[in-house]
This record gives structure tokens, C-alpha cells and sequence, in this order.
């Protein structure tokens, strides 16, 4: 797009030269495109974060028309299309404002940097360009509609030499590094330009405002290289010696390859045969040579109403039963055509005596739960809350409290905004998701559960799910202020949503990843369809994938791997992100605010006084 003219050429074409729509069109697509690539890029494209930054930061220390807008917006729409076609299979009605409004952060970015060029000029757009676009990005993934914190420009750098920033200011202290590179580049690139007769399709450059600026951009020009020099310094200094790692706990995974639309249809015929593979599986984990001191079950894949104490007594105490629609083998019911609605739990609980080792499984929790039946022996179940949750089983029955998921995942377990209008939220489900149901509530405690290892105990703490990709949550779950609470983080998750996209799995556990290198503390991940992984805390992958299977996607089967343990496990180890929190995001979107209403208000003074 941009190309050299000779100073005669420039002259012929003069600056009046105007592209034809569909130049501009195409341009301004591609330019959202290029800016959007983070979103997708994966750690072995991780360059392309800090280049869609680059080009932002270019793009924006020229005027970008009304129009320019639009075809960012819909380059930078194609990207993420791509990047989240899978919740069109789920939701196909969310799909459209999903893609809709995670574009449009892009033209919010472009428009903020266009108000400080407008008022301090290009080389304000490369001073300002890492503060906006940080605190654009933590906007849209922490604070807005309650946050989607998918496809951040950092995410795809867990392996570069920048993720060693995280253990002091997280994954958007990356991300402002990330930007800081980019526009110190960027800088040096449009100087470059703007020293030579470039033209922008036919439109040839103002020799004479170069000239203006030439001193002020050389002096901008050398602090922001020694900012930039200063920075790298900065990064190469190692996470702190709390992720040294002095004992291992050995923990297996049972992942289900169960897929999402045999999910959310779930015949209590298929929940049998499911049912059967997982114990089977579970039994394979608990006969291992090396017997691991826990079993992880994904999220919600444990078949039956629920295994809740209170719940099951319930059952029991009216003898519910289930009638089959097909003949079964008798292990789990009564006989080959009815099923008791405690069969499942009564043969987890049995198997659970029969191994001797606990385990951690993901169901439902329900509270207030009734069962009615009338007198034509109609029956009726009903329940005052309903939880995303994990229970710790040992010993044939559930120990201690249950962990509710605390932050509900946005268009897969709750609409925004619309989930606040009942109505509204059951027409829209029924016309666009039929066979889901947002009727879950938000937990609000912070269970810890103990796992024996040997003659000490491990704390393990359970984020499900797009929990995972909360920072915050898992900050709070792992620390209580600089005192740590947990030893590992087990992540149960139900990868199925994502369809046929194993590119969205692998970004899962890359997400994964940071949590384990901001709080300098491992985890396990235990997900239907994969990807079940063991993570250390400096953010590595130790383990990964099923029974000689390395990739662990869409296949079921057993994982069991040590998991290294952090040094000071007795309530030290705190990592300086875990004591402060996100100081990088929350100081990055104060400054973007407050710059971008200076910068208005600056234009509208310039206007009045021109």
C-alpha cells in the first residue's frame, strides 16, 4: 500500500490523488485483518501480536475517515468469525453480537489514537499507542458485560521471552509490553517514511510538516528506544523463586470424548453407556502401577441427576425410578427396563470403596430440591438453585463442601443483559439454542479441598471451565492476599462446546498457561474432548494428551502424570502479580480514559481557535 515515488512523480500526481472506493475499502479491510491477528496466532506465530500492533499503531498516525472505520470493522469481523465459528453450532442467534462487538473494540482503539494524533500529532499516536490498546483490551475482556477474555495479543507470547513479565504484572502487563515493542517500531518506521517521499495511494506526504517535526521526532526517537531497551532489560529477569519446586503429587484425568450435542440431549440410555466408559476408565486410572493420589472427572460429565447428598436422599426417600425406552444390561437399574434414579451415584460411591482413591468429579449441584407425585403417580422435580460444581468423593461418599463455578460463562451458561429479562432470554433460547437452559446460579465460596500426599496434604482449588480464563477469579481462588490458599489448580472443563475446533482447544490451554505463570503455582486440566494437561508453574506444559495420544484431542482415555509442587507450599510463594492483581490493566484503561478526554477536549479548543 504504501510504495516510493521520486520527488517529480509526487508532484505530478499531487496531493488532491484520491483511491477509488474499493482501494480503500480493500485496504482498510485488510489493515482490520492484520490488526485482529493476535486474536488467532498461535504460539508459534506469537511475531504476529506484536506486527497487529504495529500496524494499529501506524494505521492511526494517519486520518482514518468514517468509512475507514466500517472496513476495519468488518477486516477485523472476519477474524473473529473464524476464531469463534464454533459458538454459532451452540448459539447461532449470540453468534452474530458476539463477533459484532469484539470487532468493534478495534474501530474503539483506532478512534481513541485518531483523537490524540488529531491533538498532539503522530508522535503522540506512538506515546499513547500501548497505554489505549492495553486498556481497550482489558475493557473488553475484564469490565465490560461482566468480561470475554478471549483472544488477547498475549496470549499467543506464553513462549517468548516477554512472558516472563507475568509473574509481575500478568497477562496485560505482556500485553502493554507487547504494544510498547510495537510502537517503539512503529515510530521508527513512519519517521523513516516521513523522511522520504512516500505517498499513500497517489497521496504524497507534506515535505514541509516533516521538516517541523524533524527535531522533536529525533529527541521522541531516543527515549522511546531507551524505554524500549529499558523494557527488554526488564523482561529477562526471572519469575521469583517461589515456582522452584521441592515434591510432585501424582494425579490422573479421566477425559470423555463426549460431544456437546449428545450433552445437552443426554438419554438417560446414552447416560448409561457413558457412564460405563468413565468407570471403566476410572477403574484403569486407580490399577496404575504408580497408584495417583487423586482422579479427575471433566466438568458436569457425571451421568444422573446429581450426586448431592441432600439430593440423593431425596431419590431415595421416594423411590424414584426411571423407565427405559430400550432394554439394558441390569448392573446400574432394577432390571432390563427401569433404572433407579440413584443407580449412578450408588455405583460411583461403590467403586469409590473398591479403589480407594478419591476423586473429583464435576456435576450438578442442586439446592432445594423436591420431588412430587400426584395421585395418578405423575412426577415432578423442582429445585431452588442449580450450580455448575465439583465434589471431592472419598471413601464411597462426598466429603466436605462442594465448589460452585463462581463466574458463569457469557452466551454458554448466561446472556448478558438479556438474561436480566427472563422472557426475553427463554424466546431467544428456543429460537436459537432449543435444548439449553441459563437457569444456573453463581456460587460464592472459595472451596479448598485437601488431598492427601503421603503424610502431608496438598490444597487443591477447582476453577471450571472459561473460569480459566479469569484472571482475577484464580487469583482469588489460589491467594488470599500474599498468603497462599491452594497448592495446585485443578481446571474441570467441558471442551465440548468447541465442536470440531481443536485451534480453540489449544487456545484453552494456553489461556491455561498464564493462570500457572501469573500465580507462579501448577495445575491439571481435566477436560471433555480434551485437551487434559499438566501444567508446571512457570507456565510449561509437563504432560499432555491420553494413553501415548500427544495432541488429546477429541479422543477419550486416561491421563496420570507428577505434578511438581511450588517451594514454599506453607502460605509463601506469592508472586508479585498475585499480591497486587491486574495494576497493569486497571492503570492501562485509567490512562487510555483520561488521554483520550484530553485529547478531545484539546481538539475542540483547536477547532474554536482555527
Amino acid at each position: 500500500m504504501l510504495r516510493y515515488m521520486s520527488e517529480s512523480q509526487a508532484h505530478q500526481l499531487g496531493a488532491r490523488a484520491k483511491p477509488a472506493w474499493w482501494r480503500e475499502a480493500l485496504f482498510y479491510a485488510s489493515m482490520g485483518v492484520y490488526c485482529s491477528g493476535g486474536v488467532i496466532a498461535g504460539s508459534r506465530w506469537a511475531v504476529i501480536a506484536i506486527v497487529s500492533v504495529g500496524v494499529a499503531t501506524m494505521l492511526s498516525m494517519r486520518a482514518i475517515s468514517v468509512r475507514g472505520y466500517l472496513f476495519a470493522w468488518l477486516g477485523s469481523a472476519v477474524v473473529w468469525a473464524i476464531s469463534q465459528w464454533w459458538t454459532f453450532q451452540v448459539a447461532s442467534l449470540g453468534f452474530v453480537p458476539l463477533v459484532a462487538i469484539q470487532s468493534a473494540w478495534l474501530v474503539l482503539c483506532l478512534w481513541s489514537l485518531q483523537q490524540v494524533r488529531k491533538a498532539w500529532g503522530w508522535q503522540g499516536v506512538a506515546l499513547a499507542s500501548a497505554f489505549v490498546w492495553t486498556g481497550v483490551e482489558f475493557m473488553r475482556a475484564e469490565v465490560f458485560m461482566g468480561g470475554y477474555a478471549w483472544g488477547l495479543t498475549s496470549q499467543s507470547l506464553i513462549d517468548s521471552f516477554l512472558a516472563r513479565f507475568a509473574p509481575w504484572a500478568g497477562v496485560y502487563g505482556v500485553t502493554f509490553a507487547c504494544a510498547a515493542i510495537a510502537a517503539v517500531l512503529a515510530y521508527f518506521a513512519e519517521r523513516y517514511i516521513r523522511t522520504r517521499d512516500f505517498t499513500v495511494y497517489g497521496v504524497p506526504i507534506p515535505e514541509t510538516a516533516m521538516k517541523l517535526l524533524e527535531i522533536k521526532a529525533r529527541r521522541f526517537g531516543f527515549a522511546l528506544a531507551f524505554v524500549g531497551i529499558g523494557l527488554g532489560a526488564a523482561l529477562r529477569v526471572g519469575t521469583p523463586g517461589a515456582v522452584e519446586t521441592f515434591n510432585n503429587i501424582r494425579i490422573a484425568s479421566v477425559q470423555t470424548n463426549i460431544s456437546q450435542s449428545n450433552k445437552t440431549y443426554w438419554t438417560l440410555e446414552q447416560e448409561i453407556r457413558d457412564y460405563r466408559r468413565m468407570q471403566e476408565l476410572n477403574e484403569k486410572a486407580a490399577a496404575a502401577v504408580v497408584v495417583p493420589k487423586l482422579i479427575v472427572w471433566p466438568e458436569t460429565m457425571m451421568p444422573g441427576i446429581s450426586i448431592e447428598p441432600a439430593v440423593v436422599a431425596e431419590m431415595k426417600a421416594k423411590e424414584l425410578v426411571f423407565n427405559l425406552k430400550e432394554p439394558m444390561p441390569a448392573e446400574l437399574g432394577t432390571n432390563e427396563t427401569r433404572v433407579k434414579a440413584t443407580a449412578f451415584w450408588e455405583a460411583l460411591s461403590a467403586m469409590s470403596v473398591r479403589t480407594q482413591v478419591p476423586m473429583l468429579i464435576g456435576e450438578e449441584g442442586l439446592e432445594g430440591f423436591t420431588i412430587k407425585v400426584d395421585d395418578k403417580g405423575a412426577v415432578e422435580m423442582d429445585q431452588r438453585a442449580r450450580f455448575n460444581s465439583a465434589y471431592l468423593v472419598r471413601d464411597g461418599e462426598v466429603v466436605g463442601e462442594r465448589y460452585d463455578k463462581m463466574e458463569l460463562t457469557p452466551f454458554g451458561e448466561y446472556m448478558p443483559v438479556i438474561s436480566r429479562f427472563p422472557w426475553l432470554e427463554k424466546q431467544l433460547l428456543s429460537l436459537a439454542a432449543e435444548g439449553m437452559s441459563f437457569d444456573l446460579s453463581a456460587g460464592t465460596k472459595k472451596v479448598v479441598f485437601p488431598i492427601a500426599n503421603g503424610e502431608s496434604e496438598v490444597q487443591v482449588v477447582t476453577p471450571i471451565c472459561f473460569e480459566i480464563t479469569e484472571s482475577t477469579v484464580c487469583r482469588g481462588l489460589v491467594f488470599d492476599g500474599d498468603k497462599r490458599r491452594a497448592d495446585v489448580m485443578i481446571n474441570l472443563s467441558n471442551d465440548g462446546w468447541f465442536q470440531g475446533s481443536d485451534a480453540a482447544r489449544e487456545q484453552h490451554l494456553r489461556i491455561a498457561r498464564w493462570r500457572c505463570l501469573e500465580l507462579g503455582t501448577p495445575m491439571v486440566r481435566s477436560a471433555n474432548t480434551g485437551i487434559s494437561a499438566v501444567i508446571d508453574a512457570n507456565g510449561r506444559v509437563v504432560a499432555r494428551g491420553v494413553e501415548g495420544d500427544k495432541v488429546g484431542c477429541q479422543v477419550e482415555g486416561v491421563m496420570a502424570a507428577d505434578v511438581p509442587l511450588t517451594m514454599r507450599a506453607d502460605g509463601g510463594g506469592a508472586t508479585f502479580y498475585a499480591r497486587t492483581g491486574n495494576w497493569a490493566g486497571w492503570g492501562s484503561m485509567g490512562i487510555w480514559v483520561i488521554v483520550t478526554g484530553a485529547a478531545v477536549v484539546r481538539c475542540r479548543k483547536l477547532r474554536k481557535s482555527a
